[in-house]
């Protein structure tokens, strides 16, 4: 229900314009003091991701005026780099561009996350890991404290 709910919302933020009664934040500003004085986001309330359309209606309940104009247009700017497994198939020289350009992003504030085995190559590339078993999380921290804590589970 909540994908087609947020589904809809999106065609309806794209293809309607003037005044709404909801607020879809996928691209969208509100004033500070609208939004605390609604008590922001409550995402413990809608888990799935629903939180923003849930503000939209407490905002419209409250007077606030909302207005859609689809002909506004954002890009989202996240740096961000998905690494899985990253040096298990690399050649030496493309394991280089790999690490440069990790580097980069890190130094311009953006996100590396890199998953694999080959704790050397995660530590080249990571300040803080975050350990999984079964699907859950069993430690988060600095990489070094995280992984000397790890013990492979053979199978």
């Amino acid at each position: 229900m909540s994908q087609f709910r947020n589904l809809l919302h999106h065609h309806v933020h794209r293809s309607a314009a003037g005044k709404a009664t909801t607020f879809w934040a996928g691209l969208g500003a509100i004033r500070r003091e609208a939004f605390e004085s609604c008590g922001g986001f409550d995402a413990e309330l809608h888990p799935h991701a629903m939180e923003d359309v849930e503000l939209g209606m407490r905002l419209s309940d409250a007077g606030a005026r909302i207005v859609l104009d689809p002909a506004l247009r954002g890009k989202h700017l996240i740096d961000l780099l998905l690494l899985d497994e990253v040096h298990e198939a690399l050649d030496h020289e493309f394991r280089a561009v790999v690490a440069e350009r990790a580097e980069a992003i890190r130094a311009r504030g953006g996100i590396v996350v890199a998953a694999g085995h080959d704790h050397a190559t995660l530590a080249s590339l990571c300040e803080r890991a975050v350990r999984l078993a079964d699907g859950a999380v069993v430690a988060d921290g600095a990489f070094g404290d995280v992984v000397d804590g790890y013990a492979p589970r053979r199978v």
